[in-house]
């Protein structure tokens, strides 16, 4: 049996959400592009999550990434204002 076949969108929507909030943990943040950068792909990782959330009626998965989208556009906000 072939798993791929057997990922529905939803679930790819989760892993694809999943992923960028990974690949947000492996970008080196101890700049200030690095940190904009790593806040960026978290944010839309938050989003795609919250879409996720929404698809499959979970209420705790949109409430956590909503708090993770308000932070980081809080800290994006503070880091576009400090130039």
């Amino acid at each position: 049996m072939n798993i791929v076949q057997n990922v529905t969108l939803r679930e790819a929507l989760g892993i694809f959400a999943s992923g960028f909030v990974l690949l947000s943990m492996t970008v080196k943040s101890d700049s200030r592009s690095g940190n904009i950068r790593m806040r960026l792909l978290n944010l839309t990782g938050s989003v795609l999550m919250i879409l996720y959330g929404f698809w499959i009626g979970s209420f705790s998965t949109v409430f956590l990434n909503v708090i993770c989208l308000i932070t980081h556009i809080y800290y994006l906000v503070k880091l576009v204002k400090s130039e």
